[in-house]
């Protein structure tokens, strides 16, 4: 795996404006290439663009700097911190939404509380009981699964699971 650049290295590559989460090609010095051909080309062709685009297979957002590619939503939080996260959450679930307000560092667990998850029809937490017209409330807890009871409709079980994890998940919580 290549060595990630320096904050003080994207800062010489890359523009991020906050409020949009756009990152953008600065011109770049001499010394991030190997002759002033190289330089002229580059810069001609880049500097002033929109840097990076979308993978379309899971819709974040990358940028290829010096032939590598990262995540862009990585790259702007070296650029923002000075250092490379180990995870970063999209807050309102839209991994391309990479305006700062909406990205924080998290845990692999948090990343994965906030994560979107198929439609079923039903609140997080509830599944419909085997034994007649009732629902369940669930959690799961270091790898297992926790009965909170069970309950006449939906709604009541999912309040149940919010009052269960809303001390453990913090702002980490997704209600729907």
């Amino acid at each position: 795996m290549p060595k990630l650049p320096t904050a003080e290295y994207l800062r010489e590559c890359l523009v991020y404006e906050p409020d949009t989460g756009t990152l953008t090609w600065k011109t770049r010095p001499l010394h991030h290439f190997k002759h002033a051909h190289a330089q002229a080309a580059w810069n001609g062709y880049f500097a002033g663009r929109k840097a990076g685009g979308i993978d379309r297979s899971r819709g974040y957002f990358g940028v290829v700097i010096d032939r590598v590619r990262y995540m862009a939503h990585r790259v702007i939080w070296a650029l923002q911190t000075g250092t490379w996260p180990k995870q970063i959450d999209h807050k309102n679930r839209d991994c391309s939404d990479n305006r700062w307000e909406n990205l924080r560092e998290a845990t692999h667990q948090q990343n994965k509380w906030n994560r979107s998850r198929p439609e079923t029809g039903l609140p997080r937490g509830v599944r419909r009981s085997r034994k007649g017209p009732r629902y369940t409330a669930q959690l799961k807890l270091n790898h297992q699964q926790i009965h909170l009871g069970s309950f006449d409709t939906p709604e009541e079980a999912h309040a149940a699971w919010l009052e269960a994890v809303r001390a453990q998940r913090g702002e980490f919580l997704r209600a729907d």
